[in-house]
């Protein structure tokens, strides 16, 4: 019994049957225009969240609708306010956000994943040691 009960979460982790969004992962904002940005990363959850680091490494999440028709997100807080971003790839495979509300543009760039200091083999007691 303690054995099923110790793995079966990490079974239904990766035995979900939920549709996973095409946005998953971790992106690096680029600024095309020189000027400072808001926000340093964007995350996407498998769960539709999507997750945005700020320069004061501050998170800011919000619940989102895919529109494929329309190439849009909609994004609720949880308030239920909505804000609507629209979104696109250049010819580099960049993710580009338009937020239409307040005429602001990001572009994405995916992270791998799989260099990231969390992943390095080694025992870690904490993050921060990591470099």
């Amino acid at each position: 019994c303690i054995g099923w009960y110790i793995l079966s979460p990490i079974a239904w982790a990766f035995n979900s049957s939920t549709q996973l969004s095409p946005f998953n992962g971790a992106y690096d904002v680029i600024n095309k225009t020189g000027e400072r940005n808001r926000f340093k990363k964007v995350f996407f959850h498998k769960n539709d969240y999507i997750i945005f680091q700020a320069e004061n490494d501050t998170m800011i999440d919000y619940h989102y609708q895919l529109d494929t028709a329309s190439k849009s997100l909609v994004l609720q807080d949880y308030h239920n306010n909505q804000v609507n971003v629209g979104y696109s790839a250049d010819e580099k495979a960049h993710l580009i956000l338009r937020f239409k509300d307040c005429d602001q543009e990001f572009v994405l760039n995916p992270i791998n994943w799989q260099t990231l200091p969390a992943l390095k083999d080694g025992i870690h007691y904490t993050i921060d040691e990591i470099k």
